[in-house]
This record gives structure tokens, sequence and C-alpha cells, in this order.
């Protein structure tokens, strides 16, 4: 799982997110816009990739991921 998540990272580092890794072991994204959004680096759910990738693409849509306070 882990291997599937370090190349989604890749696929959005070349779509212009830049990665960061925190202490807890969850990615950081962020893009130029100001777009930032927060995924674990171990997921273990068999649906984490599918649901980052939903999760991103409601965020580039729409300026939020649902559930957030903005």
């Amino acid at each position: 799982m882990a291997r599937e998540i370090d190349q989604l990272i890749r696929e959005l580092g070349q779509n212009g997110w830049t990665a960061e890794r925190t202490r807890g072991q969850h990615y950081k994204l962020t893009r130029s816009s100001g777009l930032i959004y927060f995924c674990s680096g171990t997921a273990s759910d068999r649906r984490a990739i599918k649901n980052i990738r939903a999760d991103i693409a409601r965020l580039l849509t729409r300026g939020y991921v649902k559930g957030s306070s903005r």
C-alpha cells in the first residue's frame, strides 16, 4: 500500500503539487494556489488511494474537501 501512495505522490508532483512528510507519517500536499491536503503515508484501507484521488479531485473542482471547516 505504501508503494502505491508513493507513486500517487510522484504523480501529483508532476501535476504541480509539492509533498512534505510530517513527523506523524502523513503527507502534506500543497499546490502553488494555496490549496493544502493531508493524507496518510501508511494507509491500511484498500480504498485509500481511490479516496485520496477523489478528495483531491473535489478539492480542485470545488476549492474545498467535504467535512473541512472552509
